[in-house]
Protein backbone atom coordinates (compact mmCIF):
# COMPACT_ATOMS: atom_id res chain seq x y z
CA UNK A 1 0.00 0.00 0.00
CA UNK A 2 1.87 3.14 -1.14
CA UNK A 3 -0.27 5.37 1.55
CA UNK A 4 1.94 2.82 4.26
CA UNK A 5 4.86 4.12 5.43
CA UNK A 6 7.12 1.81 8.15
CA UNK A 7 9.66 3.85 10.36
CA UNK A 8 11.74 2.21 12.30
CA UNK A 9 12.07 3.03 16.10
CA UNK A 10 13.55 1.60 19.02
CA UNK A 11 14.30 -2.14 17.96
CA UNK A 12 10.75 -2.19 16.66
CA UNK A 13 8.50 -1.07 13.42
CA UNK A 14 6.05 1.55 13.06
CA UNK A 15 3.95 1.12 10.42
CA UNK A 16 1.73 4.59 9.37
CA UNK A 17 -1.22 4.76 6.97
CA UNK A 18 -1.09 8.81 6.07
CA UNK A 19 -3.69 10.17 4.51
CA UNK A 20 -3.48 14.03 3.38
CA UNK A 21 -0.23 14.47 5.03
CA UNK A 22 -1.24 12.90 8.59
CA UNK A 23 -1.02 9.49 10.44
CA UNK A 24 -4.96 8.46 10.49
CA UNK A 25 -3.46 4.31 11.62
CA UNK A 26 -0.95 2.93 12.70
CA UNK A 27 0.63 -0.23 14.43
CA UNK A 28 3.85 -1.52 15.76
CA UNK A 29 5.90 -4.99 14.44
CA UNK A 30 7.63 -5.55 17.39
CA UNK A 31 10.13 -8.54 16.66
CA UNK A 32 11.10 -11.42 19.48
CA UNK A 33 12.71 -14.58 19.26
CA UNK A 34 10.90 -17.15 21.06
CA UNK A 35 11.54 -20.40 22.84
CA UNK A 36 9.54 -23.81 21.23
CA UNK A 37 11.71 -26.32 23.77
CA UNK A 38 15.69 -26.38 21.80
CA UNK A 39 14.72 -24.15 19.28
CA UNK A 40 14.90 -20.70 19.03
CA UNK A 41 12.18 -19.05 16.54
CA UNK A 42 12.17 -15.45 15.03
CA UNK A 43 8.51 -14.08 15.59
CA UNK A 44 7.55 -10.78 14.15
CA UNK A 45 4.51 -9.42 17.23
CA UNK A 46 1.98 -6.66 16.39
CA UNK A 47 1.15 -4.05 19.21
CA UNK A 48 -0.27 -0.69 18.83
CA UNK A 49 -2.78 -1.07 16.78
CA UNK A 50 -4.95 2.39 17.10
CA UNK A 51 -6.69 4.28 14.21
CA UNK A 52 -7.95 8.07 14.43
CA UNK A 53 -11.67 8.65 16.20
CA UNK A 54 -12.22 10.67 13.00
CA UNK A 55 -10.74 8.04 10.82
CA UNK A 56 -12.10 5.15 11.82
CA UNK A 57 -14.92 2.97 9.93
CA UNK A 58 -12.99 3.67 6.31
CA UNK A 59 -10.98 0.27 5.85
CA UNK A 60 -7.52 2.30 7.11
CA UNK A 61 -6.99 -0.65 10.18
CA UNK A 62 -6.84 -3.65 7.56
CA UNK A 63 -4.44 -1.54 5.10
CA UNK A 64 -2.25 -1.17 7.68
CA UNK A 65 -2.39 -4.72 9.08
CA UNK A 66 -2.03 -6.11 5.26
CA UNK A 67 0.58 -4.25 4.51
CA UNK A 68 2.50 -4.86 7.58
CA UNK A 69 1.77 -8.81 7.40
CA UNK A 70 3.30 -8.34 3.47
CA UNK A 71 6.89 -6.86 4.82
CA UNK A 72 6.93 -9.54 7.53
CA UNK A 73 6.82 -12.05 5.12
CA UNK A 74 9.49 -10.63 2.94
CA UNK A 75 11.39 -10.45 6.31
CA UNK A 76 12.89 -13.19 8.39
CA UNK A 77 10.13 -13.83 10.76
CA UNK A 78 8.40 -17.65 10.59
CA UNK A 79 6.02 -16.83 12.37
CA UNK A 80 3.26 -13.95 13.85
CA UNK A 81 1.66 -12.86 17.20
CA UNK A 82 -0.63 -10.18 18.78
CA UNK A 83 -2.74 -10.12 21.28
CA UNK A 84 -6.05 -8.81 19.85
CA UNK A 85 -9.85 -7.93 20.54
CA UNK A 86 -12.19 -10.61 19.73
CA UNK A 87 -13.71 -10.83 15.95
CA UNK A 88 -11.53 -9.29 13.86
CA UNK A 89 -7.84 -10.66 13.66
CA UNK A 90 -9.27 -13.89 11.95
CA UNK A 91 -9.54 -12.04 9.06
CA UNK A 92 -5.51 -11.58 8.65
CA UNK A 93 -5.11 -15.25 9.12
CA UNK A 94 -4.95 -14.90 12.57
CA UNK A 95 -5.88 -17.77 15.50
CA UNK A 96 -6.18 -18.14 18.98
CA UNK A 97 -2.66 -19.44 19.89
CA UNK A 98 -3.40 -21.13 23.34
CA UNK A 99 -5.18 -20.41 26.69
CA UNK A 100 -3.85 -18.01 29.22
CA UNK A 101 -2.63 -19.91 32.69
CA UNK A 102 -3.36 -17.27 35.60
CA UNK A 103 -1.94 -18.54 39.20
CA UNK A 104 -4.34 -17.12 41.87
CA UNK A 105 -3.30 -16.94 45.77
CA UNK A 106 -5.61 -16.57 48.67
CA UNK A 107 -3.61 -13.69 50.16
CA UNK A 108 -6.86 -12.55 52.82
CA UNK A 109 -6.14 -15.75 54.62
CA UNK A 110 -3.62 -15.90 57.63
CA UNK A 111 0.29 -14.44 56.70
CA UNK A 112 2.47 -17.01 55.33
CA UNK A 113 6.15 -17.50 56.69
CA UNK A 114 9.46 -17.46 54.84
CA UNK A 115 11.34 -21.32 55.11
CA UNK A 116 13.73 -21.35 58.12
CA UNK A 117 16.92 -19.21 57.10
CA UNK A 118 15.46 -17.64 54.55
CA UNK A 119 15.44 -13.99 53.49
CA UNK A 120 14.15 -11.68 51.28
CA UNK A 121 13.91 -7.88 50.52
CA UNK A 122 13.76 -5.37 47.78
CA UNK A 123 15.97 -6.33 44.51
CA UNK A 124 18.96 -3.89 43.55
CA UNK A 125 20.89 -3.09 40.13
CA UNK A 126 23.53 -6.15 42.05
CA UNK A 127 20.65 -8.52 41.48
CA UNK A 128 19.79 -8.25 37.87
CA UNK A 129 22.16 -11.08 36.68
CA UNK A 130 20.61 -13.61 39.07
CA UNK A 131 17.68 -12.79 37.69
CA UNK A 132 17.90 -13.16 34.22
CA UNK A 133 19.58 -16.29 35.35
CA UNK A 134 16.46 -17.33 37.20
CA UNK A 135 14.60 -16.72 34.08
CA UNK A 136 16.51 -18.33 31.52
CA UNK A 137 16.29 -21.60 33.73
CA UNK A 138 12.65 -21.56 34.30
CA UNK A 139 12.24 -21.24 30.43
CA UNK A 140 14.82 -23.61 28.90
CA UNK A 141 12.54 -25.72 27.79
CA UNK A 142 9.55 -23.67 27.49
CA UNK A 143 7.19 -22.85 24.75
CA UNK A 144 6.35 -19.38 23.87
CA UNK A 145 8.73 -17.59 26.23
CA UNK A 146 10.76 -14.80 24.61
CA UNK A 147 14.41 -14.85 25.12
CA UNK A 148 16.19 -11.49 26.48
CA UNK A 149 19.66 -10.23 26.16
CA UNK A 150 21.13 -9.11 29.68
CA UNK A 151 20.90 -5.35 30.11
CA UNK A 152 18.15 -4.62 27.17
CA UNK A 153 14.90 -4.70 26.72
CA UNK A 154 12.86 -5.79 29.65
CA UNK A 155 15.92 -6.50 31.91
CA UNK A 156 16.69 -2.51 30.83
CA UNK A 157 13.75 -1.49 32.12
CA UNK A 158 14.27 -3.14 35.73
CA UNK A 159 16.97 -1.20 36.20
CA UNK A 160 16.12 2.31 35.15
CA UNK A 161 13.59 1.93 37.55
CA UNK A 162 14.29 4.41 40.64
CA UNK A 163 15.51 3.60 43.20
CA UNK A 164 12.81 4.50 45.64
CA UNK A 165 10.42 2.85 44.04
CA UNK A 166 12.09 -0.54 43.20
CA UNK A 167 10.67 -1.87 46.96
CA UNK A 168 7.67 -1.69 44.95
CA UNK A 169 8.82 -3.05 41.69
CA UNK A 170 10.60 -6.05 42.50
CA UNK A 171 11.52 -8.35 45.42
CA UNK A 172 13.59 -11.18 45.86
CA UNK A 173 14.31 -13.88 47.88
CA UNK A 174 17.50 -15.65 49.08
CA UNK A 175 18.19 -19.38 50.51
CA UNK A 176 20.38 -19.27 53.79
CA UNK A 177 23.47 -18.65 52.03
CA UNK A 178 22.46 -15.16 50.81
CA UNK A 179 21.99 -16.45 46.92
CA UNK A 180 18.63 -15.41 45.46
CA UNK A 181 16.73 -17.83 44.19
CA UNK A 182 13.63 -16.26 43.31
CA UNK A 183 11.68 -12.93 42.51
CA UNK A 184 8.37 -11.21 42.22
CA UNK A 185 8.12 -8.48 40.07
CA UNK A 186 5.14 -6.08 39.34
CA UNK A 187 6.06 -4.80 36.05
CA UNK A 188 3.68 -1.82 36.58
CA UNK A 189 5.00 -0.08 33.26
CA UNK A 190 4.04 -2.98 30.84
CA UNK A 191 0.98 -2.65 29.17
CA UNK A 192 -0.93 -5.84 30.82
CA UNK A 193 -0.69 -4.84 34.05
CA UNK A 194 -1.74 -1.31 33.50
CA UNK A 195 -4.44 -1.95 31.62
CA UNK A 196 -5.56 -4.62 34.02
CA UNK A 197 -4.77 -3.66 37.44
CA UNK A 198 -7.33 -0.88 37.98
CA UNK A 199 -10.40 -2.75 36.99
CA UNK A 200 -8.83 -5.23 39.93
CA UNK A 201 -8.96 -3.16 43.43
CA UNK A 202 -9.36 -6.37 45.29
CA UNK A 203 -6.15 -7.61 43.53
CA UNK A 204 -2.48 -6.91 43.87
CA UNK A 205 -1.33 -8.58 39.90
CA UNK A 206 2.23 -9.11 39.37
CA UNK A 207 3.50 -9.35 36.16
CA UNK A 208 6.57 -12.15 36.87
CA UNK A 209 7.07 -14.30 39.20
CA UNK A 210 9.72 -17.00 39.28
CA UNK A 211 11.09 -19.64 41.42
CA UNK A 212 13.82 -22.16 40.65
CA UNK A 213 11.93 -24.82 43.32
CA UNK A 214 9.07 -25.48 45.60
CA UNK A 215 11.12 -24.43 48.46
CA UNK A 216 12.06 -20.74 46.91
CA UNK A 217 8.38 -20.79 45.58
CA UNK A 218 7.40 -20.92 49.24
CA UNK A 219 9.03 -18.27 50.45
CA UNK A 220 7.96 -16.05 47.19
CA UNK A 221 4.50 -17.19 48.35
CA UNK A 222 5.35 -15.68 51.39
CA UNK A 223 6.59 -12.20 49.88
CA UNK A 224 3.41 -12.26 47.88
CA UNK A 225 1.02 -12.43 51.02
CA UNK A 226 3.14 -9.38 52.76
CA UNK A 227 3.18 -7.73 49.51
CA UNK A 228 -0.68 -8.17 49.65
CA UNK A 229 -1.36 -6.78 53.30
CA UNK A 230 0.65 -3.85 52.48
CA UNK A 231 -1.46 -2.97 49.30
CA UNK A 232 -4.62 -3.30 51.61
CA UNK A 233 -2.81 -0.45 53.96
CA UNK A 234 -2.30 2.00 50.94
CA UNK A 235 -5.29 0.97 48.95
CA UNK A 236 -7.88 1.51 52.07
CA UNK A 237 -9.60 -1.94 51.63
CA UNK A 238 -8.91 -5.74 51.55
CA UNK A 239 -6.43 -7.26 48.89
CA UNK A 240 -7.83 -10.94 48.67
CA UNK A 241 -6.00 -12.02 45.97
CA UNK A 242 -2.32 -12.08 44.44
CA UNK A 243 -2.72 -13.50 40.54
CA UNK A 244 0.13 -13.64 38.41
CA UNK A 245 0.15 -15.14 34.43
CA UNK A 246 2.52 -18.49 34.80
CA UNK A 247 2.59 -21.74 33.48
CA UNK A 248 1.17 -24.87 35.25
CA UNK A 249 4.57 -26.47 34.80
CA UNK A 250 6.64 -23.81 36.80
CA UNK A 251 7.77 -24.93 39.98
CA UNK A 252 5.87 -21.79 41.58
CA UNK A 253 2.88 -23.67 40.35
CA UNK A 254 4.30 -26.52 42.47
CA UNK A 255 4.56 -24.58 45.53
CA UNK A 256 1.24 -22.88 45.31
CA UNK A 257 -0.49 -26.91 44.74
CA UNK A 258 0.51 -27.06 48.39
CA UNK A 259 -1.15 -24.01 49.34
CA UNK A 260 -4.09 -22.01 48.86
CA UNK A 261 -4.11 -21.38 45.24
CA UNK A 262 -6.35 -21.49 42.24
CA UNK A 263 -4.68 -22.38 38.71
CA UNK A 264 -7.21 -20.94 35.88
CA UNK A 265 -6.55 -22.08 32.68
CA UNK A 266 -9.10 -19.82 30.20
CA UNK A 267 -9.93 -19.92 26.44
CA UNK A 268 -11.12 -17.36 23.69
CA UNK A 269 -12.95 -18.66 21.22
CA UNK A 270 -10.94 -15.67 18.89
CA UNK A 271 -9.21 -13.10 20.76
CA UNK A 272 -6.36 -12.93 23.54
CA UNK A 273 -2.73 -14.26 22.53
CA UNK A 274 -3.31 -14.92 18.40
CA UNK A 275 -0.64 -16.44 15.84
CA UNK A 276 0.12 -17.12 12.06
CA UNK A 277 2.62 -18.34 10.05
CA UNK A 278 4.71 -15.73 8.27
CA UNK A 279 6.23 -18.95 6.25
CA UNK A 280 6.23 -22.51 6.27
CA UNK A 281 9.97 -23.65 5.72
CA UNK A 282 11.24 -21.03 7.67
CA UNK A 283 9.02 -22.26 10.63
CA UNK A 284 9.76 -25.95 9.84
CA UNK A 285 13.63 -25.13 9.65
CA UNK A 286 13.97 -23.04 13.09
CA UNK A 287 11.80 -26.14 14.58
CA UNK A 288 14.19 -28.69 13.57
CA UNK A 289 16.25 -29.02 16.76
CA UNK A 290 12.85 -29.73 19.09
CA UNK A 291 11.24 -31.75 16.28
CA UNK A 292 14.23 -34.02 16.00
CA UNK A 293 14.14 -34.67 19.52
CA UNK A 294 10.50 -35.20 20.10
CA UNK A 295 10.59 -37.58 17.03
CA UNK A 296 13.68 -39.37 19.17
CA UNK A 297 11.70 -39.32 21.98
CA UNK A 298 8.97 -40.54 20.34
CA UNK A 299 10.68 -43.36 18.84
CA UNK A 300 9.45 -42.53 15.04
CA UNK A 301 10.60 -44.98 12.79
CA UNK A 302 9.40 -44.00 9.48
CA UNK A 303 11.54 -43.01 6.40
CA UNK A 304 10.50 -40.51 3.96
CA UNK A 305 9.73 -37.02 3.80
CA UNK A 306 5.93 -35.80 5.11
CA UNK A 307 5.23 -32.73 3.13
CA UNK A 308 2.91 -29.88 4.61
CA UNK A 309 0.76 -27.98 2.58
CA UNK A 310 -1.03 -24.60 2.98
CA UNK A 311 -2.11 -22.00 1.33
CA UNK A 312 0.76 -20.02 1.82
CA UNK A 313 2.95 -22.08 0.66
CA UNK A 314 4.14 -25.70 1.76
CA UNK A 315 8.06 -27.49 2.52
CA UNK A 316 8.84 -31.20 3.70
CA UNK A 317 9.95 -32.54 6.61
CA UNK A 318 12.54 -35.20 5.60
CA UNK A 319 13.00 -38.34 8.16
CA UNK A 320 15.82 -40.85 8.08
CA UNK A 321 17.87 -42.87 10.87
CA UNK A 322 17.04 -40.59 13.89
CA UNK A 323 17.76 -37.53 11.57
CA UNK A 324 15.31 -34.71 10.69
CA UNK A 325 16.17 -32.00 7.50
CA UNK A 326 13.70 -29.64 5.79
CA UNK A 327 13.22 -30.67 1.68
CA UNK A 328 11.44 -27.71 0.11
CA UNK A 329 10.82 -29.99 -2.94
CA UNK A 330 10.11 -34.08 -1.42
CA UNK A 331 6.85 -35.33 -0.98
CA UNK A 332 6.58 -39.15 0.04
CA UNK A 333 3.09 -38.17 2.18
CA UNK A 334 1.41 -35.58 1.90
CA UNK A 335 -1.41 -33.25 4.48
CA UNK A 336 -3.22 -30.33 3.57
CA UNK A 337 -3.95 -27.88 6.72
CA UNK A 338 -4.29 -24.38 7.03
CA UNK A 339 -1.75 -22.26 8.32
CA UNK A 340 -3.14 -21.40 11.20
CA UNK A 341 -3.72 -24.93 12.26
CA UNK A 342 0.35 -25.55 11.89
CA UNK A 343 0.46 -22.07 13.83
CA UNK A 344 -1.00 -23.60 16.73
CA UNK A 345 0.53 -27.04 16.59
CA UNK A 346 3.87 -25.61 16.42
CA UNK A 347 3.17 -23.89 19.71
CA UNK A 348 1.73 -26.82 21.22
CA UNK A 349 -1.65 -24.85 21.62
CA UNK A 350 -4.03 -27.96 21.92
CA UNK A 351 -4.00 -31.72 21.70
CA UNK A 352 -3.20 -32.66 17.76
CA UNK A 353 -5.64 -34.99 17.60
CA UNK A 354 -8.39 -32.29 17.96
CA UNK A 355 -6.33 -29.90 15.14
CA UNK A 356 -6.02 -32.93 12.98
CA UNK A 357 -9.65 -34.15 12.71
CA UNK A 358 -10.39 -32.46 9.91
CA UNK A 359 -6.76 -32.17 8.30
CA UNK A 360 -6.51 -34.12 4.66
CA UNK A 361 -4.33 -36.45 4.75
CA UNK A 362 -3.34 -40.00 5.15
CA UNK A 363 -3.33 -42.18 9.31
CA UNK A 364 0.34 -42.18 8.97
CA UNK A 365 0.62 -38.35 8.47
CA UNK A 366 -1.43 -37.57 11.49
CA UNK A 367 0.34 -40.10 13.94
CA UNK A 368 3.66 -38.60 12.80
CA UNK A 369 2.93 -35.13 13.47
CA UNK A 370 1.18 -35.60 16.80
CA UNK A 371 4.14 -37.05 18.03
CA UNK A 372 6.62 -34.00 16.16
CA UNK A 373 3.90 -31.44 18.08
CA UNK A 374 2.51 -32.18 21.40
CA UNK A 375 0.50 -30.50 23.71
CA UNK A 376 2.13 -28.38 25.43
CA UNK A 377 1.78 -25.12 27.61
CA UNK A 378 2.54 -21.50 25.71
CA UNK A 379 3.17 -19.11 27.88
CA UNK A 380 4.71 -15.37 27.05
CA UNK A 381 5.29 -13.82 30.61
CA UNK A 382 3.49 -9.92 30.90
CA UNK A 383 6.87 -8.07 30.65
CA UNK A 384 7.45 -9.41 26.79
CA UNK A 385 4.18 -8.76 25.66
CA UNK A 386 3.68 -6.14 23.30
Amino acid sequence: DPAVVFVPEDGATRAELHVEGRCASKLWIVPRTLRIGEALVRMDGIGGGETEEECRQRGYSRRVIEASIRRMMQGDAAFSMLYGIRDFYTRFGYVTAGPEHRLRLAAALEPRTLPEGWTARTCSPADLPALAALYDANTADAVGAATRRAGEGVWETLSETEEDERADECRVVCDPSGAVRGYAWRGAGFWPIAEEQPGWPDVLLLGEVVADSVESGRALIAVCHAWAAEEATKRGRSVGLVETATPPSAPLCAAASLDDSEMAISYARCGGAMARVLNVERLLRALLPELERRGREARVRWAGTLRIETEIGGAGLAWSVDRLRVDPEGATLRIELPQAMLARLALGAFAPAYLLADARGPEPVREALAALFPERHPHMSMPDRF
